[in-house]
């Protein structure tokens, strides 16, 4: 199979390097691969004139990249895949623009149902949850010097509040009582949240306006995620528990106990290296309440223990107390002692962190993930297209 990844610009560069991952399995697999990197200077042009000489069965790319041009660009036979790694709210106007060349898969599965509720046109919408990065060495736990480390960027609450508080006075008010659903039931997503309010208060929208009214409300999506953020990281810094961080932004962050954020410089390769030395990773989901975080995989992989709050997905795959360790977003206040806990019986922790390596190096790397694409892409391809 003659497959072309296409690589674009993403925060710390993270999905410029699943698209490395996802290169090195393919050839690992036996298929035929070609890059083509914006960042690097090439250009549409180039594209187009790589797809009619180099005629490609499939054209990959994340969060949906060239999704307005690519059907046109594209040989007769060839098909687009895309997997989106955000909500899809986020990406409305270029899902818009695809149709049945093309093959959606998302990280999560509540996202994946709305996809396949929102875009009928698609030829396939399907479930490709995350992977993460893997260290070369892992040290003992027991000789570990870092023990507790987080790697993601600070999120000015303050400043995503203004963003709501911008919306006409009306949507203000939904707005609010969809973060009061959100926050009691962290398992609901946007729309479902959204749904729930514009019933209690009578409102119907058609399908078009329904997505209308999503694009609005993005900023709640930005604002709940930010919002738990900050919420965790205060409850565990002010309760006198030192974290190492890689990320922006934290300047901004309001504690009592600001000495106990450790500043780190760098992400990437970087901060895979603190992750080998580290007894836990702590992990803030993205409101991905059908699937897992690449932090979540990363740390396995790196032999820590993975602290997490969960998901639906993540309760099917793993064992809480077993391969990681679960927090509850209801009681946030817990955390802390979790950690403690964790710290202080090291003959456990380091059988959980061995537990998580084991569990995702059998089910969950990179290449298990890049398998699972490829059967789809084979069996569409498979079908007339």
């Amino acid at each position: 199979m003659k497959i072309i990844l296409l690589k674009g610009v993403s925060q710390y560069d993270a999905m410029r390097q699943y698209i490395d991952q996802w290169e090195r399995c393919f050839r690992e697999m036996g298929q035929e691969t070609r890059v083509f990197d914006v960042v690097q200077g090439d250009t549409t042009e180039k594209l187009k004139e790589i797809l009619c000489t180099w005629q490609p069965d499939v054209v990959i790319s994340c969060n949906a990249m060239y999704a307005e041009v690519i059907e046109q660009m594209m040989p007769e036979n060839s098909l687009f895949c895309t997997v989106l790694y955000d909500n899809p709210v986020f990406h409305g106007e270029r899902l818009k623009a695809l149709g049945r060349r093309s093959i959606v898969l998302s990280c999560d599965r509540f996202y994946e149902t709305f996809l396949r509720d929102e875009y009928p046109n698609l030829r396939r919408v399907g479930f490709l949850p995350l992977s993460g990065s893997q260290v070369q060495t892992r040290k003992p736990y027991r000789e570990r010097t870092v023990d507790l480390l987080f790697t993601g960027s600070y999120f000015d609450i303050n400043h995503h509040y203004e963003t709501i508080k911008k919306l006409p006075e009306n949507l203000q008010i939904i707005a609010e009582n969809i973060i009061t659903v959100m926050m009691e039931e962290p398992n609901t997503v946007l729309w479902q949240a959204m749904d729930q309010v514009l019933q209690g208060y009578g409102i119907t929208f058609s399908p078009s306006q329904r997505l209308e009214v999503l694009q609005l409300f993005r900023c709640i999506d930005i604002f709940v995620r930010a919002y738990v953020r900050d919420q965790v990281m205060l409850h565990i810094v002010d309760a006198g528990i030192p974290v190492h961080i890689f990320g922006g932004g934290w300047n901004k962050f309001c504690c009592n106990h600001p000495e106990n954020l450790i500043l780190h410089e760098g992400y990437g390769d970087t901060s895979l290296q603190m992750l080998a030395d580290t007894k836990i990773s702590l992990n803030i989901m993205p409101w991905f309440r059908g699937g897992i975080q690449e932090r979540n995989i990363a740390a396995m992989l790196a032999g820590a223990v993975s602290l997490t709050d969960s998901s639906t997905y993540i309760e099917e795959q793993f064992q809480d107390g077993e391969d990681l360790v679960l927090y509850s977003l209801k009681q946030m206040d817990q955390i802390p002692a979790i950690i403690r806990s964790i710290l202080k019986d090291e003959e456990k922790a380091a059988a959980i962190a061995e537990a998580g390596y084991q569990k995702a190096l059998q089910q969950h790397t990179w290449q298990h993930r890049v398998g699972e694409m490829l059967q789809i892409i084979k069996t569409e391809l498979s079908r007339a297209i």
